[in-house]
């Protein structure tokens, strides 16, 4: 059993994520571009194999997908149970 979970998020047009209280590390596995925006921080941009951390402290963040086609970005997070 691992103390964490990753999750494939395919992404249309735009997405809304809970942190859970738990860090999100991101990495783009499909498409062209994604914005990361976190309220109160400047929007990140992340390219094709580009890899970022939302930290927990951000509670929520919003993916939008800057390309035509369809993204999938690789979500690995530490599971609610084994966050203290």
């Amino acid at each position: 059993e691992h103390f964490y979970d990753v999750h494939r998020l395919t992404i249309e047009s735009a997405m809304e994520v809970d942190t859970e209280m738990s860090p999100h590390v991101l990495n783009l596995v499909a498409g062209e571009h994604v914005r990361v925006e976190v309220v109160e921080r400047p929007p990140l941009d992340l390219r094709f194999a580009e890899t970022c951390v939302v930290p927990a402290a951000a509670t929520r963040y919003r993916l939008v997908n800057q390309g035509r086609a369809p993204a999938v970005v690789v979500c690995a997070f530490l599971k609610p149970a084994e966050v203290s």
